[in-house]
């Protein structure tokens, strides 16, 4: 521990598989260390090829109680590794994450023997305090954001509605100058045909002035609706 200062992250209790070991002792070791040691701890149960069928947890199971007892106070953090299959590197891969996953278990804190226990609570109630915060900070932004969010979707909905609106108040002008000029229309087949019937001049001449008149006033509404369909 001393060679690593300020201490390791991460202690890997090595037990091989195909020796008999005394796992009483090999506790006994470990408490020396303090209490604290089993936080960081993990047992590595090495040429997991010998099981042969058996899997570790009935291997666990049939150690005893002192092998029982040496897992549950590592938090039953174990790993086993196959020697003879050395090219599968996801046994590595597996024991790095069981590595990081006690590692944010302890809040990141290291392993001493010289730290007293009020430090190391201490220690911990800061980095408790310090990931608090950063969830406090990470709810806020996830807040902050859905709060844009939802004002641009509201601003989206606004912009349509109002298009909506426009869109409706053209159809609605654009069918109030096809009912004028139906109107004028009906107006210039009834001029045409007086026309034609009339015999004198002078009312002929009132007659075509006021018959250019409204087709003039069709060309110019027909104008205006084109326009208001090009929009």
């Amino acid at each position: 521990v001393s060679l690593c200062p300020p201490g390791p992250h991460t202690l890997l209790l090595v037990i091989d598989l195909d020796s008999n070991t005394d796992w009483r002792s090999v506790k006994k070791h470990l408490d020396f260390l303090s209490e604290r040691v089993w936080r960081h701890t993990i047992v590595l149960f090495t040429w997991g090829d010998t099981m042969g069928d058996t899997t570790i947890e009935q291997l666990i199971e049939r150690g005893g109680k002192e092998l029982q007892c040496l897992v549950e106070k590592c938090g039953n953090r174990y790993h086993v590794l196959n020697d003879k299959n050395r090219d599968d590197r996801t046994q590595v891969t597996e024991l790095l994450e069981k590595i990081e996953d006690m590692v944010a278990g302890n809040y990141g804190l290291y392993f001493t023997t010289d730290i007293d226990q009020r430090e190391e609570d201490r220690q911990r109630e800061t980095e408790e305090l310090r990931q608090r915060e950063e969830e406090r900070q990470k709810r806020k932004r996830l807040e902050e954001d859905w709060s844009r969010r939802e004002e641009e979707l509201k601003e989206k909905m606004r912009k349509t509605l109002k298009e909506e609106e426009l869109e409706k108040e053209m159809e609605e002008e654009i069918q109030i100058q096809e009912e004028k000029i139906r109107a004028l229309e009906e107006q210039i087949a009834e001029l045409e045909e007086r026309l034609r019937e009339e015999r004198d001049e002078g009312r002929r001449r009132e007659l075509e002035e006021e018959l250019r008149r409204e087709r003039g006033e069709r060309e110019r509404l027909q104008r205006e609706m084109e326009e208001l369909r090009e929009e």
